[in-house]
């Protein structure tokens, strides 16, 4: 535990604030890629392919890779035991109340969209 105040790494918010922008063209290639998706075009386009696959291939995992260097900061930061009362109320609170809601969209999709 440190009490020493750390300066914010503002590169890091400008990585992940362009990364969520990278999810748009992301998404909308997707409809347009040779993968199947829920919505696929008619005439898949070679270029949006690799273009979704490219962007693919690094996007989530540099993602996942920022949030366990903000975690294991907050982790210096903070007692044990509140850091993991705050990541219980940051990721378990809101996973246990979207889960079943999607949960139960996903079924609904699979019973009555898919026929």
């Amino acid at each position: 535990m440190s009490t020493t105040p750390v300066q914010r790494e503002y590169f890091l918010d400008s990585i992940r604030a362009w990364l969520m922008l990278l999810g748009i063209p992301f998404h909308i290639s997707l409809i347009y890629s040779s993968h199947t998706w829920h919505v696929n075009s008619l005439a898949p386009s070679w270029w949006l392919t690799l273009f979704n696959d490219f962007i693919h291939a690094f996007r989530m995992q540099v993602f996942f890779v920022i949030s366990g260097y903000f975690s294991y900061m907050l982790f210096l930061r903070y007692p044990l035991k509140r850091w993991w009362k705050v990541r219980v109320e940051r990721v378990g609170i809101p996973m246990l109340t979207a889960i079943p809601p999607a949960y139960a969209a996903a079924i609904y999709y699979a019973a009555v969209c898919q026929r």
